[in-house]
């Protein structure tokens, strides 16, 4: 028995768009593809895809992972269905409550969109996501599944398509991916695109603390959800997208447009900036 993830298709309307049809294979075969490069970069391997069933308003479709020959045993190939069958549950639920995907870039909230749009584009669909584990006698050890229906599916592609937004306006800054540290504290919040209360450093543009200005909602939730108080931020890094603000020809702000990671400074940096 070949190990392969299953997602049964019920619609109202027995007939599915082509394009709709497409764009189910695509959405699952392109996140499959980037979670086994990111997840098992020594791996080399891809999802194939194909129907095993139709019957009257239902379409049951497997998820396989091709993976090199022996590079990887059955056992591992398990794991990595597993694995990624729990990433698409997180995405689902993420999004389906309303709340961005972190980290995401456009390329993945295009592949969840296009994952769902069967399902979202049926007045009354539902569709069931199996993986079932078997020990090597073939009994069943462990079973995934979860279910998502239209409702789920358009609150899915709304919330993705709001977080497309989001990152189109927050695309453009002059230094990406650089090192900020907070040197004065401000928990109160400011408009976009005005100075907060809060001084920041950022070495590798200047030895020179500056002001904060979020220049996106996204990157301003993301620094105050890690503030749990306001001296916690001294002991945090956050790595980032910024634009410089300048005034007369002199910096005066930086100006956040995204972040991407944040990480614990070492201790013997903790403290240094508190002013």
């Amino acid at each position: 028995m070949s190990d392969h993830i299953t997602i049964t298709l019920d619609r109202t309307d027995e007939v599915i768009d082509l394009e709709d049809f497409a764009a189910l294979f695509s959405g699952l075969g392109s996140q499959f593809d980037d979670f086994l490069k990111q997840s098992q970069p020594e791996v080399h391997g891809h999802a194939q895809m194909g129907v095993r069933e139709l019957r009257q308003g239902s379409l049951i479709v497997e998820l396989a992972a091709v993976i090199m020959p022996n590079v990887i045993n059955v056992m591992d190939t398990t794991v990595i269905l597993q694995q990624f069958l729990k990433l698409v549950r997180r995405r689902y639920d993420t999004l389906s409550e309303g709340r961005f995907l972190s980290e995401a870039r456009k390329k993945d909230l295009q592949s969840v969109t296009q994952s769902v749009q069967a399902i979202a584009n049926d007045s009354n669909a539902k569709a069931t996501y199996l993986h079932e584990k078997y020990d090597g006698s073939g009994k069943l050890r462990e079973k995934t599944s979860f279910v998502i229906d239209t409702k789920k599916a358009n609150k899915i592609t709304e919330t993705a398509a709001r977080q497309k937004n989001k990152l189109d306006e927050t695309e453009d800054a002059d230094h990406a991916r650089v090192l900020m540290t907070f040197t004065r504290a401000d928990v109160g919040d400011a408009d976009i695109n005005q100075k907060s209360g809060e001084m920041v450093l950022v070495e590798e543009i200047s030895d020179k603390p500056l002001a904060l200005i979020y220049q996106s909602n996204l990157a301003e939730d993301r620094i105050k959800s890690e503030i749990r108080d306001a001296t916690s931020v001294f002991h945090k890094g956050f790595v980032v997208d910024t634009n410089v603000t300048m005034r007369k020809g002199r910096p005066v702000a930086y100006a956040v447009v995204n972040v991407h990671q944040v990480i614990d400074l070492p201790m013997e940096d903790n403290n240094d900036n508190i002013t």
